[in-house]
């Protein structure tokens, strides 16, 4: 028998149970944004630490539903590229919605 740890920290498991699709990371997402008592949103607070040059071309790698990106899209130069990537294919199909 595994134990919790190694089943918690299986990629087998978070891909295929945990994160088969964004229903439970939106559930844990709602929930922060019910019962946070944060002054600032999450990906508003992340944006505002995150400096790109001209030209930019980035890579996330466990993008999730893309959400950061699809929130601040507007604040984007036209000359940024963005790769998002994530080991879920049920993440990346809503992501790309």
């Amino acid at each position: 028998m595994s134990k919790p740890s190694e089943t918690f920290n299986s990629i087998s498991v978070l891909k295929d149970s945990q994160y088969k699709n964004s229903s439970n990371l939106n559930a844990r997402m709602k929930v922060h944004e019910l019962f946070s008592v944060a002054k600032e949103p999450w990906f508003s607070w992340v944006w505002r630490h995150l400096d790109f040059p001209e030209n930019a071309r980035i890579l996330e790698l466990g993008a999730g539903t893309g959400l950061l990106w699809a929130r601040n899209l507007d604040l984007l130069s036209d000359d940024t590229h963005v790769v998002l990537t994530d080991l879920s294919e049920g993440m990346m199909e809503t992501a790309k919605k």
